[in-house]
């Protein structure tokens, strides 16, 4: 399948047990996502 990056960084996030409050809000891109982690501690 073809997920979109910042799907693949949320199923990366659900796998490794992160609450979902600290997920990453829906992105427009794969940078933006990894930004967003950045900003709250996520390793990417």
């Amino acid at each position: 399948s073809q997920l979109h990056p910042a799907l693949n960084l949320l199923e990366q996030l659900h796998q490794s047990g992160q609450p979902a409050e600290l997920w990453p809000e829906p992105c427009a891109n794969q940078d933006e996502a990894q930004g967003i982690a950045t900003q709250r501690g996520v390793q990417t």
